[in-house]
């Protein structure tokens, strides 16, 4: 409602709800005052599904959903659809020039900022894997935000990038932590120890995608971050720059934990093994009554088939993407969006 509050608006002021690369011109023209309120309304209905602080409320909540439905809301659709609108605002109906005339790309910038900082701090103190992951997917889809905001060539490049790149190893995260608690009922963070040992190649494909998640090279993550600083170096404010330096640095302190422990910690207070690490399964069928052909003990008691070939899937698109990401197709479209916008 708020949205098509500023959709309305736009229309009156400039005659047309058409997308034109750079903004429609003649949008602020008319009367400044209420184009930054039809910006504003626009900002707060898309900020909400983009899951901008205080926004972002139901984003944690949503995490209660089956790993599958909550992998696709984290990581490719609701908050995807967010973003993709943000950027549609900032420049195709504004443009980024009339943004920043109207004063209204620092706000918006300042308030990506705070998110993707705060998220990040906010996430340290969960110990529910989901809720955690939950939380750094408010503080990755700030990024986007943020370099929308800024609205250089290279940050809108950054920006579409990384929608590409964090939805790959976003949904390989919630597919592990799916499969964690399908075959050990571990839950928890502080229940994780040693259940790399149980699941070797599930935590391995977590542990590289928590890796581009932070921005090492070789990983997705590492291109578009890339990109995303170079291009607040570039602008007005570079101190942003400091903003996204300090977010990666918090996805290292929560991730790095949770891969350590789960391949070198050990539960007990004598030093013993956790209690599920080398525990079989729940069930030796693979949860299905007729799985004979399909049982986990077939991947060596790891997990089934159907259940490990995703995530090893989804995490060797994110690797596949940090090493050659000019082989797909998305690089030549975020290009081409960069050369429409900005000529």
């Amino acid at each position: 409602v708020v949205a098509l509050g500023g959709v309305l608006l736009v229309a009156v002021l400039a005659g047309t709800v058409t997308f034109d690369a750079g903004g429609l011109s003649s949008l602020a023209a008319a009367d400044p005052t209420l184009a930054r309120v039809a910006f504003a309304l626009l900002v707060v209905g898309f900020g909400v599904k983009t899951a901008v602080m205080p926004l972002h409320g139901w984003l944690p909540a949503a995490m209660v959903a089956p790993t599958p439905v909550s992998g696709l809301l984290h990581a490719v659709a609701v908050v995807k659809s967010g973003v993709f609108a943000l950027g549609r605002t900032v420049l195709y109906v504004f443009g980024p020039e009339t943004t920043w005339d109207l004063g209204m790309g620092l706000p918006l910038a300042v308030a990506a900022a705070v998110t993707m900082v705060l998220a990040g701090v906010v996430g340290l103190r969960q110990d529910n894997l989901k809720r955690g992951l939950a939380y750094s997917t408010v503080s990755q889809l700030s990024y986007v935000a943020l370099g929308l905001a800024l609205a250089t060539p290279l940050s809108v490049f950054g920006a579409f990038v990384h929608v590409v790149a964090h939805a790959f190893m976003k949904i390989t995260l919630f597919f592990v932590a799916g499969v964690v608690a399908a075959e050990t009922g571990v839950k928890y963070v502080s229940d994780l120890a040693g259940i790399g040992r149980r699941l070797p190649l599930t935590m391995a494909a977590f542990g590289v995608a928590a890796a581009g998640l932070v921005g090492f090279p070789l990983v997705a993550g590492f291109v578009s971050k890339f990109h995303l600083v170079l291009g607040a170096a570039a602008s007005p404010y570079p101190v942003f720059v400091a903003a996204y330096l300090l977010a990666g640095l918090l996805k290292l302190l929560y991730f790095w934990p949770v891969v350590y422990v789960a391949f070198f910690g050990r539960r007990g207070s004598d030093g013993s093994e956790s209690e599920h690490a080398f525990a079989p399964p729940h069930a030796t069928d693979g949860g299905y009554a007729a799985a004979d052909a399909w049982e986990r003990r077939t991947l060596g008691a790891e997990t089934t088939p159907f259940m490990l070939l995703p995530v090893l899937f989804t995490v060797g698109a994110a690797v596949a993407l940090g090493v050659a990401p000019t082989a797909f197709p998305f690089w030549d479209l975020a290009n081409a969006v960069v050369a429409e916008v900005f000529g």
